[in-house]
């Protein structure tokens, strides 16, 4: 399933690449990056190669990020659901009317059923136990219609008052600046283009500025205005955190260690570039990412939340034969239907909590000096007189990089944290919480593909391996897993280090040693010694060895692998390539 799911995303995101082409022009698929990479990048291959990578991708994640903004702004706005609502609304009365009759026609039923019940019996147990409830359901039912609405003026109301609450503690937005000085008020971004529209701003002779128009890159373009003071509505709030807090536009702005276009003179010259690369590019992909994802899942759950009031207000007449029967209807308790109703008309209400309590917090403490008194070293850490270091465009110190990051950690924690108020949304975004995760996690262990430069070898067959810093890293576990077998050796850390000599073996060959899984004993099972046998038999990097030899070329692989290479594994292997029809050529070493 998982390999089905791959292939569906491959061929939406290919889809989506082809209509994007063919209504802008295929050249508008070229993702914008900042004219910081163009210039002065070091003249090794690697770092250049590096850094046109990740420049792409963030550049891709910021435009992404800039698409589903403005669609953000609108859904969350309740006048979105009120406007689309009244344009819609005559039909959902349709459906409601028919509900509602059709309910009617059940409570007749349902009374005459309990009429002949009661004279049958003699009892006065279903009169007792349903009366009231039946008698309120046949009359409210007419009034369901009604109470929805008036449900949905108190939601709204109370979502108003909850964005007040920076108003009423004097809140005004304020952000850092590229400079990383304080600016308020803070910025609303409006008017977007995108692709070949921005592209003819961004490329004008004029430049986009006299336009009225900035580019964050050649993709995305937008005027800004000034955030009204007391903005305290949600288009207000999520600006002031997306676009201002979060420094949105500078996420797509790698740093240029090397701005002076000086080649490195040594090997360590090129180490420092790729580790102030490393941890700065780090920094942009987790928190690009991260807000990213957080935006798609909010307006995935406020997308999701139109249909649910829609449905629940069309069929809530259904909704008072659950509030007769109870219980007895089990997992078809119509009574659902008003509280995922409910649930649905308050969610903006539960979503705005977190984002004016973070809005507050930000704009009250990011901008306070540290604490008084505390001890110069560590008051210099927080909030240094003279700047620590580039982390993020803006960003020159701990002080400004910890709110930027709690900025997101509002957005994030907070929001699908409110998600929690019906199970639609929170499994609706379920998976995009999950996908943030094991991205954060690729982001932290990428760089440990990087390889090392200055530390390579030329293979017997003009190739060139070069470890990486993720081999290295984990060199010493592999050393002590040698030690412990009694197989330490220089060609077996050479061999983790990706520096053995020797042939090498074919792709197919490597993939099935890497995916051997061995017993507690070291022993593989018969059927992985002959997929193996198979790959060794038909490698064309091998044809010129013996059977013997194409077992001893791979003993040290196995060995890492946890395998036990004893006589009865290489007996087995050896027998195997002799079914699969290998070529082996045979000489005084072959058995």
């Amino acid at each position: 399933m998982p390999s089905y799911k791959k292939t569906i995303t491959g061929l939406t995101a290919l889809l989506a690449l082809f209509v994007i082409g063919e209504m802008f022009g295929y050249d508008s698929l070229t993702i914008g990056i900042p004219k910081a990479f163009a210039e002065g990048a070091p003249t090794d291959n690697i770092y250049t190669t590096m850094v046109g990578y990740m420049a792409v991708f963030i550049a891709l994640v910021n435009t992404l990020s800039f698409i589903v903004y403005p669609i953000l702004i609108a859904v969350v706005d309740p006048r979105f659901f009120l406007g689309i609502h009244q344009a819609n609304e005559g039909t959902i009365l349709q459906i409601w009317q028919m509900s509602r009759d059709i309910m009617n026609v059940i409570f007749a039923f349902l009374l005459i059923a309990g009429a002949c019940l009661t004279v049958v019996t003699a009892k006065k147990d279903i009169i007792s136990k349903f009366a009231i409830k039946f008698v309120l359901g046949v009359i409210l039912v007419n009034f369901s219609w009604f109470f929805p609405r008036v449900i949905l003026d108190v939601a709204h109301v109370l979502t108003a008052s909850i964005y007040q609450l920076p108003g009423m503690v004097a809140t005004s937005c304020a952000y850092y600046d590229n400079l990383g000085n304080i600016q308020s008020p803070c910025k609303y971004p409006y008017d977007f283009k995108f692709f070949d529209e921005a592209q003819n701003i961004a490329d004008s002779d004029v430049g986009p500025a006299a336009l009225g128009f900035e580019c964050p890159t050649s993709t995305v373009c937008y005027r800004v205005d000034s955030l009204a003071p007391l903005s305290n509505t949600a288009t207000g709030m999520l600006s002031g955190l997306i676009m201002n807090h979060a420094h949105l536009p500078n996420l797509s702005i790698v740093q240029n260690f090397n701005a002076g276009g000086l080649s490195p003179t040594s090997a360590g010259d090129l180490v420092s570039f790729f580790l102030q690369f490393i941890v700065n590019t780090g920094f942009l992909i987790i928190l690009s990412v991260a807000l990213f994802l957080v935006m798609v899942a909010m307006l995935v759950a406020f997308i999701i939340r139109i249909p649910v009031l829609w449905m629940t207000m069309a069929f809530m007449p259904f909704m008072f034969l659950g509030f007769v029967i109870g219980e007895k209807m089990g997992n078809f308790n119509t009574m659902k239907i008003f509280d995922h109703f409910v649930k649905a008309a308050f969610l903006p209400a539960v979503t705005a909590i977190p984002l004016a309590v973070g809005f507050i917090v930000l704009n009250s403490l990011a901008f306070s000096p540290p604490p008084a008194g505390l001890p110069p070293g560590m008051a210099d850490l927080l909030a240094p007189s003279a700047p620590m270091g580039q982390f993020l465009p803006g960003v020159d110190n701990l002080w400004i990089l910890l709110w930027n990051i709690m900025t997101i950690l509002i957005i994030w924690k907070g929001f699908f944290a409110a998600l929690a108020i019906d199970e639609i949304y929170a499994n609706a975004t379920k998976g995009i919480q999950s996908f943030g995760g094991s991205l954060a996690g690729l982001a932290l262990t990428a760089p440990l593909n990087i390889p090392i430069p200055g530390l390579s070898k030329t293979n017997a067959d003009g190739t060139v391996t070069q470890p990486t810093f993720g081999q290295v890293l984990n060199a010493p576990r592999a050393a002590a897993g040698l030690s412990k077998t009694g197989n330490l050796s220089l060609e077996g850390l050479q061999s983790q280090l990706g520096l053995g000599g020797g042939v090498t073996v074919s792709n197919e060959t490597r993939v099935a040693i890497q995916n051997l899984n061995p017993d507690s004993n070291g022993k593989l099972s018969d059927d992985e010694i002959r997929r193996l046998g198979e790959k060794l038999a038909k490698d064309d990097k091998l044809k010129d060895l013996s059977y013997s030899q194409k077992v001893e070329k791979i003993r040290q692989d196995l060995i890492n692998k946890g395998v036990k290479v004893d006589d009865d594994t290489r007996d087995k292997l050896i027998e195997q390539m002799r079914i699969a029809g290998g070529g082996g050529v045979r000489n005084s070493a072959q058995p």
